[in-house]
């Protein structure tokens, strides 16, 4: 199994926000909410079928209960965990769908003239047609691309003239808003959850760009690019940029999300989701009939979606997935398609198992350097190797210990700094920080320690029967000396790392 290194020790490391570092509560296999614990059996990993063939999923709800896309057969579907697979005619290749399934977004040809119309279902309304900016090109009026999370909201593409096409945002209030800009074409791909932020592109060549109101922003750094979607409130928004994932957040600017891994030959990586607090991103790398879907999270990179999945427990056997076309606010659910074991076309939802968390915080040492845990691979109670715990910003040569435990946070004061996990609390066998040769002292030392084959005997010591328990939650901690401080202050402590033992 392939691991994507969280380390690098010469640049500053990425820590999640502050929201990121609370529990979150996963999505089951069914969509249903489930609160955890620390110290209990987590929710682990899922995947399921829509169990209908046919059925492309390009769209999938702010909330996770509700997906949609388009029939091989032809038309739009709607997909909730009550009703599964519904047929709701309709047309075209972009469909997204509201909370709960309350609205969906596609394109609908008008009946009477053969033109091909944005268009808005409901359950109870049927089809609606919207869009239209006062011409058409052919029998093309407007192109319906996405919706917000309550429904209200619809964007895409709408023709000025028979050649130039613009942005449009509808509600029922105010019909199709032209977005512009005067004298370039542009469309909106995406909006935010909350339907403020439209998002697409603009000009001759293509620039990713963002809408607040009618006023149009070009997003910094890219180059050839389309923006595709955002987060609820538009602060993050995600695309292609010279054919490569991007992520673009007010707060940090934009990232290149790299190359779909082993990569060869150039290819596009598309980015199609971003979670809430923008530290998941899904996509695909094309083209995607031959394509693969991918997800990057910011403590790992860019992963192949199959391999991230597998390696937290899930069973993909016969399975090729072609594209992630969507995930849900929280960042727990994702949505795509894929080519079936019977080499079919069809949907599928994925549920993220709980990513390793970081909390607490760790002890600045008398270097003036503050220990960071993190780790890369996967936990798993059946391989025996692969998943590694790390320290960095550690004081060279210096011995130590990884404490650990599976009785739950804690952030209890202990050393001048905290203690953050509750007991009993078990110990990994000695480590030595190494780093630069003494007598310099400086911050180079790391301590790792690979937990997947301590948990199995293979570093010595006398592991915990939990650590090969999958679903247990466990939490660990760096532990080592420093004689810059005085007894019994001389330790230095990193923060600590919460991961769900995955089978």
């Amino acid at each position: 199994m392939k691991a994507t290194t969280r380390f690098d020790s010469s640049r500053p490391r990425l820590r999640s926000s502050p929201r990121a570092l609370l529990a979150r509560a996963p999505v089951s296999a069914g969509l249903f909410l489930l609160g955890l614990a620390p110290g209990v059996l987590a929710q682990t990993a899922s995947f399921t079928p829509l169990g209908t063939a046919g059925t492309t999923v390009t769209g999938i709800s702010h909330d996770g209960h509700a997906v949609a896309g388009y029939l091989t057969s032809g038309g739009c579907f709607l997909w909730t965990p009550a009703g599964g697979v519904l047929s709701i005619g309709g047309d075209g290749l972009n469909v997204k769908v509201a909370n709960n399934g309350v609205a969906v977004s596609a394109d609908k040809v008008d009946p009477l003239t053969g033109d091909t119309h944005a268009g808005r279902w409901t359950p109870a309304g049927g089809w609606q047609l919207i869009g239209g900016l006062g011409s058409q090109s052919g029998t093309s009026v407007a192109t319906g691309y996405n919706i917000s999370a309550d429904g209200q909201v619809v964007v895409g593409l709408g023709w000025i003239t028979p050649g130039s096409a613009h942005a449009f945002r509808w509600t029922a209030a105010t019909g199709a808003v032209d977005l512009g800009p005067q004298g370039w074409s542009s469309s909106a791909n995406g909006v935010s959850g909350d339907g403020q932020r439209p998002v697409g592109w603009w000009g001759g060549t293509h620039k990713a760009a963002y809408w607040n109101g009618t006023t149009l922003t070009t997003i910094p750094g890219t180059g050839v690019s389309d923006a595709y979607a955002a987060n609820f409130d538009g602060s993050a928004i995600v695309g292609s940029s010279d054919k490569r994932g991007f992520l673009w957040t007010q707060a940090g600017g934009f990232v290149d999300l790299g190359e779909y891994p082993g990569q060869v030959f150039p290819e596009s990586t598309l980015a199609t989701g971003v979670s809430d607090d923008a530290l998941t991103v899904v996509g695909l790398k094309a083209p995607g009939f031959a394509g693969k879907a991918w997800i990057w999270r910011q403590a790992l990179g860019l992963v192949d979606l199959e391999t991230y999945l597998i390696g937290q427990g899930v069973n993909l056997t016969g399975w090729s997935l072609r594209a992630a076309t969507g995930i849900s606010g929280n960042g727990n659910v994702i949505a795509g398609w894929g080519v079936n074991p019977g080499g079919q076309i069809e949907g599928w939802i994925a549920q993220l198992g709980a990513p390793p968390q970081l909390h607490c915080a760790g002890k600045t040492n008398s270097l003036g350097c503050t220990p960071n845990i993190g780790w890369s691979g996967f936990p798993s109670a059946s391989l025996s190797a692969g998943f590694v715990v790390q320290a960095v910003n550690l004081r060279n040569q210096k011995p130590g210990i990884l404490l650990y435990s599976d009785g739950g946070r804690a952030a209890t004061p202990f050393s001048g700094g905290f203690l953050c996990m509750n007991g009993p609390i078990r110990r990994v066998t000695g480590l030595n920080s190494g780093g630069t040769s003494l007598p310099t002292n400086d911050c180079t030392g790391i301590f790792a320690v690979d937990m997947n084959s301590f948990a199995v005997g293979g570093l010595g010591g006398n592991p915990a029967g939990f650590l090969i328990v999958p679903g247990t939650l466990v939490n660990t901690q760096f532990w080592g000396r420093d004689p810059g401080f005085v007894p019994p202050f001389n330790t230095q402590l990193s923060d600590a790392l919460e991961y769900t033992v995955l089978p």
